[in-house]
């Protein structure tokens, strides 16, 4: 079973940066979707939300979880697509 949405931490949501503790960023996905973070590299630096089949990703030099049909989001977050980026990740 998937895990929730962290509360805070990494993958939570944040209204600025002073939200998300030691983590780098609150980052702007889409309009109404911004979550805690940290700058990546690759997606080894990206941690993964336990039980959940979306994969830690190094999108745009942020972690993010990187979604499909098959995998699922941590509740309430779920599967979108940003076609700026051509990739789906958990919002």
């Amino acid at each position: 079973m998937c895990a929730p949405q962290p509360e805070y931490g990494l993958y939570s949501t944040c209204e600025q940066k002073s939200d998300c503790g030691a983590l780098d960023t609150c980052f702007s996905w889409a309009d109404s979707s911004t979550l805690c973070s940290n700058h990546c590299l690759a997606d080894s630096d990206c941690e993964s939300v336990p039980g959940c089949g979306a994969a830690p990703s190094c999108v745009r030099d942020v972690c993010a979880l990187e979604c499909d049909d098959d995998s699922e989001c941590p509740a309430p977050m779920s599967c979108g697509y940003l076609p700026a980026l051509g990739v789906r990740i958990c919002l």
